[in-house]
């Protein structure tokens, strides 16, 4: 199978790298599901070594900016790389050669791709629960916030009960409160929607 020209779209999985070598690896698949149960059939391993490339460490930077996500590779009439990504151009590199790889799946590329699915997943897990509890207390504070903001105006409104500039104030201060109390509501009520 070519990786380099054609219409299929391939996600890349790594981008390999030694760190004196005059190459790089990427692994691509033309899958972007992975099946229940392990069959050698479904998926396919895709791997271009890029050789003798002229901005290495800025191709290596760029494209890591792309794990997981679908590129597309064209081979220019001046002879660069073209890298793309959904309408993204991630840029031209001169490549002195390359080498197109397809094979099987493997058990072990299987159960690589599953564990880095569930890492994936944890970390998206990870950021969910530190959303939700910094969201949780942000909605504490406001909630407290209001609360006490009350309980002053209702003191000042008794303090100064007399005073009908001081109570106009007081007032105004209330309404802005309202406001904030209006504002917390419908976002909760728009958190209960999702």
């Amino acid at each position: 199978m070519s990786i380099i020209g054609t219409n299929l779209m391939f996600v890349l999985i790594k981008v390999v790298s030694e760190n004196n070598a005059d190459e790089v690896k990427l692994y691509l698949s033309s899958s972007n599901f992975f099946s229940k149960e392990f069959n050698l059939t479904d998926f396919k391993k895709n791997e271009l070594t890029l050789i003798g490339i002229e901005n290495r460490e800025k191709l290596i930077s760029e494209l890591n900016n792309y794990l997981n996500c679908y590129i597309d590779i064209e081979k220019l009439e001046n002879g660069k790389l073209d890298f793309w990504s959904d309408q993204t151009q991630i840029g031209e590199f001169i490549v002195d050669k390359f080498e197109e790889k397809t094979t099987n799946f493997d058990k072990s590329d299987w159960i690589e791709s599953y564990e880095y699915l569930l890492n994936e997943y944890f970390k998206k897990e990870e950021i969910s629960s530190k959303e939700i509890r910094l969201n949780n207390g942000f909605i504490s504070k406001l909630e407290n916030f209001i609360e006490q903001e009350r309980i002053k105006n209702e003191q000042k409104s008794e303090f100064f009960k007399t005073d009908s500039i001081k109570l106009n104030s007081i007032k105004e201060k209330s309404d802005l409160i309202d406001k904030f109390e209006n504002i917390k509501n419908q976002y909760l009520s728009e958190l209960r929607k999702i």
